[in-house]
């Protein structure tokens, strides 16, 4: 009688045990193995794929925004929102952007002749990884910014435009939409000789300038398109954000679809 007793507590105690396994299990999935699964859904998207394999990727867009000939898709998920550009009516992603506003969340995407770039780790400062990368980038590296009023702006590692020797082009480096990306001070701002938006080169940037500069978003465009329009913004801004997490007053975005 004494043995069934203590083989059924065994019996209870091991069951209990692998409950509590599982539950841990699950546990660590849900805290920490989730930002793996993210990085794997985003850094597999790319421009020039279509509408519809975003949807299967990330799921349905939170906002379509509407403007001039383009349409704007905001995706959103946990620590990142996704941006994909297209022509009114079309369905292949001309620009596709990553943001994050977590500096925990750090996906790593591969530039092609660029190699890696990695969220909150890498500067604006990188270059292409080998001398045949550089020669196949024709044309100069440059730092694009856009500072609207009452904003600090964001500022961008861009390459050269895409043509048939790369097929990609790429921006890196950070939006303002996030608090804290940008910490320029006004000595660094007197670069851009009071404009509000433009370029200039790459090489004008200091190592300490670009240590003010947190990588928070990548872009990529082409083949399809092969230029950056100018005004155009990479990376959500800061009222999609506000009109998603629902502190944006009724028509502050104009022509917006919120899903």
């Amino acid at each position: 009688m004494l043995m069934a007793a203590l083989l059924l507590f065994l019996a209870v105690t091991v069951t209990q045990l692998l409950d509590v396994g599982v539950s841990l299990s699950h546990w660590y999935n849900s805290e920490f193995n989730w930002r793996s699964r993210e990085y794997k859904k985003l850094t597999g998207l790319h421009s020039d794929f279509t509408l519809a394999a975003f949807q299967r990727v990330i799921g349905p867009p939170t906002l379509e925004i509407r403007q001039k000939r383009w349409t704007t898709y905001v995706y959103h998920g946990r620590d990142w929102w996704a941006q994909a550009i297209t022509h009114h009516g079309a369905s292949t992603v001309g620009f596709y952007s990553v943001t994050s506003c977590s500096s925990s969340f750090r996906p790593t995407f591969q530039l092609s002749g660029i190699g890696p770039i990695t969220l909150y780790r890498s500067n604006v400062l990188e270059r292409p990884n080998t001398s045949s990368a550089l020669h196949e980038f024709r044309g100069d590296f440059a730092m694009r910014y856009m500072v609207p009023v009452d904003s600090v702006g964001s500022f961008f590692a861009i390459t050269p435009d895409a043509h048939p020797f790369n097929f990609k082009s790429y921006a890196w480096g950070a939006n303002g939409a996030c608090p804290g990306a940008v910490r320029l001070t006004g000595n660094d701002y007197q670069l851009f000789r009071g404009n509000y938006a433009g370029t200039v080169p790459l090489s004008k940037i200091s190592r300490a300038m670009a240590s003010r500069i947190s990588v928070n978003t990548f872009a990529e465009w082409g083949p399809t398109e092969y230029k950056l329009p100018p005004g155009m913004l990479l990376g959500v801004d800061e009222v999609s954000i506000n009109t998603i997490a629902g502190r944006c007053i009724a028509g502050c975005l104009g022509n917006v679809d919120s899903r």
